[in-house]
């Protein structure tokens, strides 16, 4: 994804308008906004650290499956994006997503808890390599504030 973004001067990024899912994500713990990316050259399928938001607006860090979704035998690619520490309701929004590093290929898993463990981890492994070190909303990108003498 890092030579990707040398490429373009900023991250690869997806966009598309939040659809109805299956609401499956909710049910697991882990709420999603679902796109079917506009664009014909997407990224290789698997889990990413992303930056994702509502066009014009501040991205907020989260985690990202471009996929299948194998484990429920669904077809079609769709692009499911947690975001990690808010979870408006975006339906009908037009949503852009920021890749900024892939974490996993996509997998079938042999049971839901055995998801929602690798859900966890895959969050865990977001929040490293988006720099969050504890939940809770932090801007990106905004410099350390300096003690004024």
């Amino acid at each position: 994804m890092a030579h990707a973004g040398s490429f373009l001067g900023r991250p690869y990024r997806l966009s598309g308008t939040v659809i109805p899912g299956d609401k499956r994500g909710r049910t697991l713990g882990f709420a999603t906004a679902n796109l079917q990316p506009e664009q014909e050259l997407i990224p290789a399928l698997g889990v990413y650290a992303v930056l994702a938001g509502v066009t014009g607006q501040a991205k907020v860090p989260a985690v990202a499956n471009l996929g299948v979704r194998p484990t429920f035998d669904r077809k079609g690619v769709v692009l499911e994006v947690h975001l990690l520490d808010s979870s408006p309701d975006l339906y009908g929004a037009q949503l852009e997503v920021d890749f900024v590093d892939h974490l996993r290929p996509e997998k079938r898993f042999e049971s839901r808890q055995a998801l929602q463990s690798q859900i966890a981890l895959d969050i865990q492994a977001a929040r490293r390599t988006l720099d969050l070190e504890t939940p809770g909303p932090k801007k990106l990108g905004a410099s350390p504030s300096t003690p004024s003498a």
